[in-house]
């Protein structure tokens, strides 16, 4: 086993378009959830995390 070592902060602003664009592509591959096209006003809402 790897043991790793992991750091919980606060997001930066410089970082919320990243941390926002991951949303959107993990939200977009879950099974049954709809997809941007369906719901495109939800997932400007999950882009916009800051």
């Amino acid at each position: 086993m790897n043991a790793e070592e992991y750091t919980v902060r606060n997001a930066m602003p410089a970082e919320f378009a990243e941390i926002g664009k991951l949303m959107v592509q993990v939200y977009s591959q879950l099974e049954g959830f709809p997809k941007e096209s369906e719901q495109p006003d939800y997932y400007k809402m999950l882009a916009n995390i800051g």
